[in-house]
């Protein structure tokens, strides 16, 4: 099996223009814009010139796709989210040539985060378009799904003759606030959380096929090689009864938009605070991994208070812990298939909880708060495993981990080629 791993860059794509071309992108303004009188008159609030950019852009792009993919004919293309982040040029390309994408998601986020974060940010910056904006009424009016209630009113996340321009061109997404909202054929999905939560999103059910996570059977890896951990695992306690065993996910930096939410001058600030509570227990072991997208100051100053990163993917130190402590990660989910205790510190108190119902998952914001929690479990290992008990059904629901995973979205995938080779040979048939 060949593999191309296939990453864009602003050297990827070229314009050409031409008379034919001018005259068709004429044809589809007049047919977008000339729809009613009140069509027409909120168009004149849009920056045509941006319009046909952006335009431009979308259509060169979409040229390069069909290039890349009649050049090397895949038999899938497999992505992580297909949505408004993810390469929406490439996965409309194939979808017309019929090759099948296929999602292997990796991130947690849902429309929540962009409204909780990136919303408010654009807020904050006064760059935040609304339907007191007539170019935002005209995307209302023409493709209401890129229009989002929001704490400051109706909004769009993206400039609007970026959105038209898409449409115009026939370049769907049809659920935009969704991180999974695009037009891949099936997503792999990893656990009956995740189901649940793009089900809550408005993803159809037979979009999505459950077939487990890769990062179930790196976890399974490790659980099955070591008894202490398997026994951890298998009888939902800790590890070792006279040691508890923290793993730290040092987050990366929000400072330079969020640093007045926060009660620490920094990231390197929150993890000296960190440092001198965990030097007061002599029965905790600390192990630290840094986030890739840390500030290389904060690295830095990390590292010169004597702490070590530990150099493995986070995935390979989880069952080798009994808490995990992190700050808004998706890791979190990971733990908690892994039956460990979750201590998410809302370091920059967004609010977010991604698991309220789960007791194992333990939201705070203040460092007193960690402080109890360290007590009550290195001093009572009985609390900690009657906590795991009682998350037991929600434990099960985040993921299983028996190593068979790799196999069965392995299978998915192929599953998935030999239903679009029919689907190839039927469109041939009928054209």
């Amino acid at each position: 099996m060949d593999f191309y791993h296939h990453k864009e860059s602003s050297e990827n794509f070229t314009y050409r223009s031409s008379p034919i071309k001018s005259l068709f992108d004429k044809y589809i303004e007049f047919k977008l814009f000339n729809k009613s009188k009140q069509i027409r008159a909120l168009s004149r609030n849009l920056s045509k010139q941006k319009y046909n950019l952006f335009r431009n852009i979308h259509f060169s792009r979409l040229l390069t796709a069909y290039e890349l993919l009649k050049k090397f004919k895949p038999n899938v293309i497999i992505i992580g989210e297909d949505g408004i982040a993810a390469d929406f040029i490439l996965i409309s390309a194939a979808k017309k040539l019929h090759i099948p994408v296929i999602v292997l998601p990796y991130g947690l986020a849902d429309s929540s985060y962009l409204i909780s974060k990136g919303v408010e940010e654009k807020y904050k910056a006064g760059e935040l378009l609304t339907t007191n904006d007539p170019s935002v009424q005209l995307v209302k009016k023409l493709y209401p799904k890129w229009v989002k209630e929001t704490p400051y009113g109706e909004a769009i996340y993206l400039p609007p003759e970026f959105i038209l321009a898409l449409e115009s061109l026939k370049i769907k997404i049809p659920y935009p606030w969704c991180l999974q909202g695009g037009i891949a054929d099936i997503i792999l999905l990893e656990s009956d959380v995740m189901y649940q939560r793009y089900l809550s999103e408005g993803i159809k059910n037979e979009k999505m096929k459950l077939t487990g996570s890769i990062y179930c059977d790196v976890m399974n890896d490790v659980i099955v090689n070591d008894n202490a951990i398997k026994q951890a695992f298998e009888q939902f306690q800790r590890i070792d009864n006279h040691q508890l065993k923290i793993l730290v996910c040092v987050p990366p930096s929000d400072h330079d938009g969020w640093k007045d939410k926060c009660d620490y001058q920094s990231v390197a600030d929150f993890i000296v605070a960190l440092l001198n509570l965990f030097n007061q227990y002599s029965n905790v072991e600390v192990v630290y991994s840094f986030h890739p997208r840390m500030k290389e100051s904060d690295r830095k100053e990390i590292l010169s208070l004597g702490i070590k990163d530990q150099p493995n993917f986070p995935l390979y130190e989880i069952p080798k812990c009994d808490i995990l402590l992190a700050c808004g990660s998706s890791l979190a989910r990971w733990a908690l298939a892994a039956r460990k205790v979750v201590i998410n510190f809302d370091l920059y108190k967004f609010g977010t909880n991604d698991f309220p119902h789960v007791p194992a998952h333990i939201q705070i914001n203040e460092i007193e708060e960690l402080n109890a929690l360290i007590q009550l479990f290195s001093k009572n290992p009985n609390r900690f495993k009657e906590l795991l008990l009682n998350s037991k059904n929600e434990l099960n629901k985040m993921g299983t981990i028996n190593g068979q995973a790799t196999s069965s979205i392995f299978n998915a995938i192929k599953e998935q080629i030999y239903h679009s080779k029919n689907v190839k040979i039927l469109h041939r048939s009928l054209s």
